[in-house]
């Protein structure tokens, strides 16, 4: 036989060969189906997802987005999904198959609930399972949410000091995104502290509303609600808040001084930091303190707005009964000529307290 004859029969048994080992193991750890499809399986439990990001593209605002999320067990031993972990309150998991046996599938249904004035969506799913090579997967749900008319923002923030003189403006931008024209009302506000005003900047489409702050300020923090009437049955009503926070033109931190109970073991420095909030320097000056034996230093940190009151207490330092100890620091401020923080001990609190509570009228029953 020459050279070429057994070429082609060494080929043949080849093929024969292969057809006949059809549905064996062929190399470790791979087996080969009648269909020709491979299953490659790994040593111990292991989590293979058919896609771990579910883009849900663009979603009608209030539109609840459910999926599942489907997994398959691609190793030899039992996997087991130990905890399923949103990472927001706006993202619920279901109930998931907790053991899934090898070659065998499970899902994970997750349940996502847009929030008001949701954008752009990205949010993520922690998944906890004993797959040794990745204990922790991590899946994410990413789409965009549709608003019939979009407000932004639709919370408008605002911070000052209680001796601003200028008003401060915050814009909303209103834009309609349905094909019917849109007609709003004029806004209603609940406070005088702000006032609004409307602008058309594309009739029926784009609007603005302009909110503004207007002194004088009182210290703290307030939120104003603001409201719109709308011409469209899918928002009939647009609501914007108004958030403000005002801080006093002067502040000490800490407000009061508090040492331990008396004698003082050794002597105790305290430090209050006062603040200037203003947009005018402060001067302070003169620092006391209305009992013997204590020192007060005053340093100015950042010239004309922050300042270091230092007060020293000696050894055996007590507050005689009934007595009140203040440090006060004066100022060019005429709205806080002096600031006084007051000085407490302990002890001599708890007896301030009993000595008020004794002196309260008795209440007949």
């Amino acid at each position: 036989m020459n050279t070429s004859g057994k070429k082609l029969i060494m080929v043949l048994v080849a093929c024969v060969g292969l057809s006949v080992g059809a549905g064996r193991m062929v190399a470790a750890g791979t087996f080969l189906s009648d269909t020709n499809s491979a299953i490659v399986s790994a040593a111990g439990p292991q989590i293979k997802f058919d896609s771990t990001v579910l883009d849900f593209g663009v979603a009608t605002a209030g539109r609840v987005i459910e999926h599942n999320f489907v997994f398959t067990n691609t190793g030899d031993q039992t996997l087991e999904i130990k905890d399923v972990r949103p990472t927001c309150g706006c993202t619920v998991a279901g109930a998931w198959d907790s053991r899934v046996e090898p070659g065998k599938f499970g899902t994970i249904p997750i349940r996502f609930t847009p929030a008001e004035n949701s954008r752009e969506i990205f949010k993520t799913v922690i998944v906890l399972c004993n797959d040794p090579s990745q204990t922790n997967v991590i899946l994410q749900i990413i789409g965009k949410i549709w608003e019939p008319i979009d407000v932004t923002p639709a919370i408008v923030r605002f911070s000052a000091s209680s001796d601003c003189h200028t008003n401060q403006t915050k814009v909303v931008r209103i834009v309609n995104n349905l094909n019917q024209p849109l007609v709003l009302s004029e806004p209603e506000c609940g406070d005088q502290a702000f006032k609004t005003l409307l602008k058309t900047v594309r009739p029926g489409k784009e609007f603005e509303l302009q909110v503004t702050m207007v002194p004088p300020l009182k210290p703290g923090s307030v939120t104003v609600p603001i409201t719109l009437k709308t011409s469209s049955t899918n928002l009939p009503v647009i609501y914007i808040a108004a958030f403000a926070t005002v801080q006093a033109t002067v502040m000490a931190t800490p407000p009061q001084i508090t040492l331990a109970p008396g004698p003082l073991p050794s002597g105790v420095e305290s430090k209050v930091t006062i603040l200037n909030n203003g947009a005018k320097p402060l001067v302070l000056s003169e620092p006391t303190v209305n009992i013997v034996g204590v020192e007060v230093h005053l340093q100015e940190v950042q010239p004309g707005h922050q300042f270091f009151l230092t007060a020293r207490f000696p050894a055996a330092f007590k507050i005689p009964p009934g007595q009140n100890v203040q440090v006060q620091v004066k100022t060019s401020d005429p709205q806080f000529p002096v600031i006084t923080v007051p000085v407490f001990q302990n002890r001599h609190l708890t007896e301030m307290l009993s000595t008020s509570e004794t002196d309260q009228p008795s209440q007949k029953q």
